[in-house]
């Protein structure tokens, strides 16, 4: 039953990296990736820190030069998101109700672009991963920036990651490593 409502493929990243900052923007362009979607609460910024930082202005100002289409998918609602992205110059679709396929569909159309040729790059399995495999965008997962300013209802999503990353490791051995290494609490 729970393998019909939650199937392991669906939580199966394209690649585990220890940040977003080890993303090689390069490589993504060569195989073909059109455009970038990243998550924004704990992917590329803390809930308790909503700052650019210059490593921010340096990622999007490389994806921009390398012509690969940029958003930000978020569930938050907060004006701060917004204001973040704003000051990145990249669109965001905030409340976007991942993982839902609405969010993902909209972000897609706006770019103007198709699921195989978007990465999405999120820190959860149950609103990043799944999400976007349920539209069929490949997946980076990266760990979470700070855990200790997540919201209650994230840390409860943790806990079914768990058991979702103990599922995927038994049927894919070769990202145990990876996912031990950055993406344990």
């Amino acid at each position: 039953m729970i393998e019909h409502l939650l199937p392991t493929h669906r939580f199966i990243p394209y690649d585990v990296l220890p940040s977003v900052k080890a993303i090689d923007l390069n490589a993504l362009k060569s195989s073909g990736f059109k455009g970038v979607i990243f998550d924004v609460d704990n992917t590329l910024i803390p809930y308790d820190d909503r700052a650019v930082k210059p490593w921010h202005q340096a990622l999007f100002t490389e994806l921009e030069r390398l012509g690969l289409k940029t958003m930000m998918l978020t569930n938050n609602h907060h004006q701060d998101v917004k204001d973040f992205a704003d000051a990145c110059g990249i669109d965001v679709i905030l409340s976007a109700n991942k993982p839902l396929k609405r969010g993902y569909r909209k972000a897609l159309k706006r770019l103007n672009l198709k699921p195989s040729e978007t990465m999405m790059v999120g820190d959860q399995f149950m609103t990043d991963l799944y999400g976007a495999s349920k539209v069929g965008m490949p997946t980076i997962l990266v760990p979470p920036i700070k855990r200790k300013s997540e919201k209650w209802y994230t840390k409860l999503l943790r806990r079914l990651e768990r058991a979702m990353k103990e599922k995927v490791t038994r049927a894919h051995p070769e990202l145990t490593s990876k996912l031990i290494e950055i993406h344990d609490a």
